[in-house]
């Protein structure tokens, strides 16, 4: 869970009439960020800030707020430059490809942002292969207990409604 890497605060409110609702992620002072985006119907703004050709240096809050897409927000305490935390988003779009089909289709806005807090313990910079597994196996977890987790709305069944 996001919040186990020190120094984030995640908010969530849901509009259950309106099935939807939005999540609010601020940021440790410093954090670097990157951002991946699949499928072709991404409804996405201000996240040109995160493109490792932009000149932001960091990341101070995410606002996730979206309808008919797959949001999903990795963090790290290893040093990473935006460069590299774009490419830890990308391992981690790995996490949606073994949890959910189909995935990234033309109907589809799939994102994952990536969040790097570090320096790593001993100030090291972290490998970025072994982050970037990392990153995928704790969107795939996510998806799971996320699924595991709802609750039915809007009229359509949750996965626990299903179960015998």
């Amino acid at each position: 869970m996001l919040t186990r890497i020190p120094g984030f605060r995640v908010g969530h409110a849901t509009d259950v009439k309106g099935c939807t609702g939005c999540t609010v992620i601020l940021c440790p002072e410093g954090t670097v960020g990157g951002v991946d985006v699949r499928g072709s119907a991404a409804g996405t703004r201000n996240f040109d800030a995160l493109s490792p050709l932009h000149l932001v240096p960091h990341v101070h809050a995410v606002l996730l707020a979206a309808e008919n897409t797959t949001l999903a927000v990795v963090a790290t305490n290893a040093r990473l430059s935006k460069v590299q935390a774009t490419k830890m988003a990308q391992m981690g779009q790995h996490g949606l490809i073994r949890t959910i089909a189909p995935v990234h289709t033309t109907l589809d806005g799939d994102l994952v942002i990536g969040l790097a807090t570090g320096p790593a313990e001993g100030g090291m910079e972290a490998e970025l292969n072994a982050v970037g597994l990392a990153a995928a196996d704790a969107v795939a977890e996510a998806i799971i207990r996320a699924v595991r987790n709802a609750a039915s709305l809007g009229g359509l069944p949750a996965w626990a409604d299903l179960q015998p």
